[in-house]
């Protein structure tokens, strides 16, 4: 969060992951304190997503964590849930039911045999008015796969590996920053 507040104010989000034993140990007024520490470091929550890793053997606790997070909804924070893997049946009701802001899968280990499926669980992040994220993409064939399913936001080390305009026509601004004599 510290990191977050020297970024000059784009009014751009902080992704924050939560441990789901965290949510999972707070029986109430989830974001409460939290919101409090933000408060005083001149954040608001609207700016804050919530993201929580999601893993089989919280399985039986989706309940409870959806009141967790809705919690933290209704206090204004936006939610993610991260996937390491290719959710199961379960796994994809948690996203109906709790129609994260975000939902993000991870590349690694990723094909092309499962295209139609990470299409699939895109079609569902949409239709319940999220946005896909595919991360650790690392090389072109991943970015392709990316490209070819239509993933709303992409990141990994592949795109810090090539040169592109992030901002179609927009060129760079060049910055004046002053080099101290320490340097």
């Amino acid at each position: 969060m510290l990191n977050y507040l020297a970024l000059p104010r784009l009014q751009g989000l902080l992704f924050l992951e939560v441990d789901p034993r965290h949510i999972l140990g707070i029986k109430q007024d989830h974001g409460a304190y939290f919101e409090e520490a933000i408060a005083r470091c001149g954040l608001e929550n609207k700016n804050i997503v919530i993201s929580m890793a999601v893993f089989s053997q919280y399985d039986r606790y989706y309940q409870e964590l959806i009141n967790g997070l809705d919690n933290y909804r209704r206090r204004g924070y936006r939610i993610a849930l991260k996937f390491d893997y290719i959710p199961q049946k379960n796994q994809s009701d948690l996203i109906t039911k709790l129609s994260p802001d975000y939902v993000a899968f991870s590349a690694i280990n990723i094909d092309s045999k499962i295209e139609e499926t990470l299409y699939q669980l895109k079609v569902l992040v949409a239709s319940v008015g999220g946005l896909s994220i595919l991360q650790q993409i690392d090389d072109k064939k991943t970015d392709t796969l990316a490209r070819n399913i239509g993933f709303d936001l992409v990141e990994g080390s592949y795109y810090r590996a090539i040169a592109f305009d992030y901002f179609d026509s927009a060129k760079p601004k060049k910055l004046n920053i002053p080099l101290s004599e320490n340097r």
